[in-house]
C-alpha cells in the first residue's frame, strides 16, 4: 500500500521499487490476491519514469493474472491503463490500440454495472479526443456517464470529469468564431 501511495504523490521511483519488491515476495509465497491491481500500479508507476515497454508489458502480466485467478473485478481499469500508456507512444498504430482498449473497457465496465470504471474509461477517452481538436465528441461521450451520478461530486474524477466538461468549447461558440 505504501507503493500505492508513492505512486498517487507522483513519487515513481520509490513506488515501482516498493511494488516490485512486494510483488516478487507474493510470487515467492504463492500469495495471488489483487496481484492483478497491484502489477497495474507498477505498469503505472514504469510508465511514469518513462519505462513505456516495460509499463506495456507488465499490464499485459496483469491481464493474464486476472484471467488466470478470476479475478475480473479491475479488467476495465487495467484495459483503460493499457490504453493510456498505448496513447503516450504517440504512433497511428498505438492510438487505435489504445481505441480497442478503451472500448474493452468501457464494455467490460458496462457489464459490471461498474459506474466509478465507466467514469475512468469516459475521461480518458475524452482527453483523447480533446487532443484531437474533437471536442463534440468529448463532451458526447464524457456527459450521459458524468449525468449518471447524483453524488461523490467532490471526488477527484469527478471533479476532473466537470473541468474537462466545463473547459470545452460550445458548438455555438465555435461556429460564431
Amino acid at each position: 500500500m505504501e507503493g500505492k501511495l508513492h505512486l498517487e504523490r507522483g513519487e515513481f521511483e520509490e513506488s515501482t521499487t516498493l511494488l516490485s519488491k512486494s510483488l516478487d515476495l507474493c510470487e515467492r509465497t504463492g500469495w495471488q490476491a489483487n496481484n492483478a491491481v497491484f502489477l497495474g500500479d507498477l505498469a503505472l508507476g514504469l510508465a511514469g519514469l518513462g519505462r513505456l515497454d516495460e509499463a506495456l508489458a507488465t499490464i499485459g502480466r496483469a491481464l493474464v493474472r486476472a484471467e488466470n485467478s478470476g479475478e475480473r473485478w479491475y479488467d476495465a481499469e487495467l484495459f483503460r491503463i493499457k490504453g493510456e500508456m498505448l496513447l503516450q507512444k504517440g504512433s497511428d498504430e498505438a492510438a487505435a490500440a489504445a481505441e480497442d482498449c478503451f472500448g474493452w473497457a468501457g464494455e467490460v465496465a458496462r457489464e459490471q454495472g461498474a459506474l466509478f470504471w465507466e467514469l475512468q474509461v469516459a475521461l480518458s477517452l475524452a482527453r483523447s479526443r480533446v487532443t484531437q481538436d474533437r471536442h463534440d465528441e468529448a463532451r458526447h461521450i464524457l456527459t450521459p456517464v458524468y449525468n449518471w451520478f447524483t453524488e461523490g461530486f467532490g471526488t477527484p474524477n469527478l471533479r476532473a470529469a466537470k473541468a474537462l466538461l466545463d473547459s470545452l468549447p460550445s458548438s455555438r461558440m465555435r461556429g460564431r468564431s
